[in-house]
């Protein structure tokens, strides 16, 4: 693994991150790995973003260098208490060592909206770069699901 040189700093999305979330969202690896795997429509994003970007649900930005890197997204899910997380990194940034902290901060920013809740993560039982993030980042494997017919990991960390 090649590791990055810089700080890498991590910053709520703002509306003008919508194209940028819509070129990560649409990457050939998020998209095989997501549970919904056909492309995203422009409408559609900017939909989403406009609704995403108000409220408690967050989505956090990391930045190395002045560049944009990954993105880390929280669902709240009001009926768990948790926050559900989904993080991918820009292609050219994967394999750095740059998921870990990413993830560790954003969910440090996250935690101070909702103390009381704890994080939760579904990969798909392919997703093996996802299972080692969660299991680095301290997440304890609780169960396999079955989610949209496939078949998944979950992981929680309180």
């Amino acid at each position: 693994m090649q590791r990055v040189d810089g700080e890498l700093l991590v910053r709520k999305a703002v509306f003008s991150d919508t194209a940028l979330l819509f070129q990560w969202a649409n990457q050939p690896i998020v998209r095989f790995q997501a549970f919904a795997q056909q492309p995203i429509t422009w409408f559609d994003h900017t939909y989403w973003c406009h609704r995403r970007f108000v409220g408690k649900n967050g989505i956090w930005v990391g930045v190395l260098n002045n560049r944009e890197v990954g993105q880390v997204r929280f669902d709240e899910d009001l009926q768990a208490a948790c926050w559900l997380i989904d993080i991918h990194l820009d292609d050219s940034y994967k394999g750095k060592g740059l998921g870990l902290q990413l993830l560790n901060q954003a969910m440090q920013q996250q935690a101070a909206l909702r103390p009381c809740y704890y994080f939760c993560a579904l990969a798909k039982v392919s997703n093996t770069a996802s299972c080692r993030l969660f299991e680095k980042a301290g997440f304890s494997m609780v169960g396999l699901v079955c989610l949209q017919g496939q078949w998944c990991w979950q992981y929680e960390r309180f």
